[in-house]
């Protein structure tokens, strides 16, 4: 086009104000699938399992695989970033905040924070270091869960780390001293959303993968299987033991048991008197769980809640 035909508007600093828009409490993100996605559900679902103590807003952004999450407060929004991954319908949600991006379309979004736990770990590895070694070999490493070492007895390293969903997953890898023989150390991934058994990825089923399709009908091998997802992390439920306690007894206590044994004991005490006593102490050692509800306890392992922790399927989101 001819420049001479193009008009041009030249604006004053007077005549334009206002600020740009701030995404400083907004996050972006985009599902691993070509699947459509209900947006009312997803919303609804999403809101009810993040719970925002002042409120989220969700928007469809262009792309209708492109979600916009704005919160009103720091705390909330990082507590989502904190919890991920996060997962609808199987499918995973990746996230990232927009910070000083421009617009929200203009944020990569190849990757998902994961908890990556590693078994089979042998004496003299169980640092922060090797974590980190591990973590930036697998992905790009963030933390590690520092209750990992402090156990007697250690079952597996836990860390985070920020994966990028164009490579496949990895079931482990050797670690060795120089010098020395090594050894293979397990990984498994908790809340891991649907991946393909044939290649690793994340982004399709087993149904769907290419290596099908380059096989030209010879039977592909699995690489991977269930075993890469890790056990759901339980919650505990507190029941009373009432021979455990966290301080001393106190003089006072001392004296009533005492006195309490030296009653049963004592012929002056009427039969109906010990009986009762006798009694009390009976139904406090029978007591099931569910008539401690007051007092302090010890934890039991019971399963949480799907919806929570594996989200996965029916509309419910992780």
């Amino acid at each position: 086009m001819d420049d001479e035909m193009v008009n041009e508007i030249v604006f004053g600093e007077e005549e334009i104000q206002g600020e740009s828009q701030s995404y400083q409490l907004c996050l972006v993100g985009r599902f691993l699938t070509e699947k459509g996605i209900n947006f009312m559900a997803l919303k609804q679902t999403l809101a009810s399992l993040w719970r925002p103590s002042l409120g989220t807003s969700v928007q469809q952004i262009e792309d209708e695989n492109l979600y916009m999450f704005c919160f009103y407060h720091v705390v909330d929004m990082d507590r989502v970033m904190n919890m991920s991954p996060w997962t609808f319908n199987g499918q995973v949600l990746l996230l990232e905040k927009i910070g000083e991006h421009k617009h929200p379309s203009l944020v990569p979004l190849f990757h998902v924070y994961m908890w990556l736990q590693v078994h089979n770990l042998r004496d003299g590895y169980w640092f922060e270091r090797v974590a980190e070694r591990i973590g930036n070999e697998v992905g790009e490493y963030v933390e590690v869960d520092s209750a990992s070492f402090r156990n007697q007895v250690k079952t597996f390293m836990r860390l985070r780390v920020k994966f990028d969903v164009r490579k496949p997953l990895s079931n482990g890898m050797y670690l060795r001293r120089k010098g020395d023989q090594g050894f293979f150390a397990n990984f498994q991934f908790e809340k891991l959303p649907n991946f393909c058994f044939l290649c690793g990825l994340m982004d399709h089923g087993e149904r769907f993968c290419p290596k099908l399709i380059e096989s030209n009908g010879t039977p592909v091998e699995r690489k991977f299987g269930p075993e890469l997802r890790a056990d759901p992390r339980r919650k505990v439920q507190n029941i009373r033991v009432r021979w455990l306690r966290d301080t001393p007894p106190t003089a006072e206590e001392i004296a009533t048991v005492m006195r309490r044994s030296t009653n049963l004991g004592n012929p002056n005490v009427s039969p109906e008197s010990q009986e009762d006593i006798s009694s009390s102490n009976h139904n406090l050692n029978g007591r099931k769980g569910g008539d401690f509800s007051g007092d302090k306890g010890i934890p039991i392992a019971e399963g949480e809640s799907s919806d929570m922790a594996n989200g996965t399927n029916n509309g419910k989101a992780q």
